[in-house]
């Protein structure tokens, strides 16, 4: 009970504190309407879809799968994707790394079983932790199985009316592939879409939000300056409270700034601006939880671990620009350069706006986005009670 009281006298304080609010409300709500109009052309359909580089791998060798092959690498997606062949450990590894968008696998097989009229399947892998290209790979095979499944029919029915030998069955398969490549244009046209399913005002309400959750921080690492200043940290030890259950308290304090923060971004936007959270919401409010584990777990560390109360109060707004500016909270992740992208997972911005724009765009949440938040702040909750509680 008493880790309560002390949450809640912190977000009472955070309430009544107008400076804070200015910096935590109002600032973002500004930012927010100035990127999202200045950078609008960059999310326009317009644009086009970005570019992603596709793997390869034929494991089948016959006619299918060059078909496969064909439609991949044709001209009409070109400036869509590029596609590169190798190996099936190779593509594993790759697209794991973060080095790959998605991955394309012909199983050994495809083509004989196609021709026989048997259920055959292609196997998609895809990094989730990108946002726009697992979503254009799925359409990709989904619309690439719906043609498929109509030139099957047309081979199956050949074959049971003994109307093709082997030789005619390759060039029903070949047919196959211009019937694929005829519909490719469509395809194209439906991709290009995509861009369109998150506007640059719900990109930057986003990365404002875990830019500014982590300001919300401060707010921790201030009161914490405070109690070591007031010799808070002596008196602990004569009363009935623990200096475990006051980090506790901490900690929960700062979530409940963070998530409360959030939630007037949220209301705000969608009022304000227009923007949509996606049709669960609820689910953009346990990213939000997340991320302010997160924050409040590195904020209760680095008061824990540094003792210098300016070099602390220097030190972590420093990082919050660093972490924006790598995080994509800044910049469109989506024009970072490969390596810069695998830089950008170290920082929390990252994670958490990827699981933000995942929600607004209306597809299910990779709950596997959110272990990397969880994780940091549970570890760094661990170190700065186990420091704490040592003074």
């Amino acid at each position: 009970m008493k880790t309560v009281w002390i949450c809640l006298k912190d977000l009472l304080q955070a309430v009544r504190d107008g400076k804070g609010l200015l910096l935590l409300i109002v600032m973002p709500l500004i930012l927010i309407a100035i990127l999202g109009s200045a950078f609008g052309g960059q999310f326009a359909p317009a644009q086009g879809v970005m570019t992603f580089d596709f793997a390869l791998v034929d494991e089948d060798g016959g006619v299918m799968g060059e078909a496969v092959r064909s439609f991949l690498s044709s001209d009409e997606f070109g400036d869509m994707f590029s596609v590169l062949e190798t190996t099936a450990a190779e593509a594993e590894k790759h697209v794991n790394a973060g080095n790959l968008a998605a991955a394309v696998i012909v199983p050994a097989g495809f083509s004989e079983l196609f021709m026989a009229g048997e259920p055959v399947e292609l196997t998609l892998l895809t990094d989730q932790t990108r946002f726009i290209s697992p979503m254009v790979a799925e359409s990709l095979l989904q619309n690439f199985a719906e043609s498929l499944s109509a030139g099957q029919l047309a081979v199956v029915q050949a074959v049971s009316g003994g109307y093709a030998d082997g030789q005619e069955l390759a060039s029903l398969g070949e047919a196959v592939a211009l019937d694929l490549q005829a519909t490719m244009p469509q395809i194209k046209e439906e991709l290009s879409q995509r861009d369109a399913l998150i506007t640059s005002f719900q990109y930057y309400t986003a990365a404002m939000a875990v830019m500014f959750m982590l300001f919300a921080g401060m707010n921790g690492l201030q009161a914490i300056v405070a109690e070591r200043r007031n010799h808070t940290f002596h008196r602990l030890a004569a009363s009935p409270l623990s200096r475990s259950q006051f980090v506790w308290g901490k900690f929960f304090g700062i979530v409940a700034v963070c998530f409360a923060q959030f939630l007037v971004l949220m209301l705000g936007t969608r009022y304000l601006y227009g923007v949509s959270w996606g049709s669960r919401p609820w689910e953009a409010a346990v990213v939000a939880l997340s991320f302010g584990v997160a924050v409040s777990g590195l904020s209760l560390m680095s008061s824990a671990l540094v003792q210098n109360e300016k070099t602390l109060m220097a030190i972590w707004p420093i990082g919050i620009q660093i972490s924006s500016a790598l995080g994509g909270s800044m910049v469109p992740l989506a024009a970072f350069p490969p390596t810069m992208q695998l830089v950008a997972r170290v920082t929390p911005n990252f994670w958490g706006l990827q699981a933000f724009t995942q929600v607004m765009m209306g597809q299910a949440l990779n709950w596997l986005l959110l272990l990397p938040l969880l994780g940091v702040g549970v570890v760094s909750l661990g170190v700065a009670t186990v420091r704490i509680t040592r003074i």
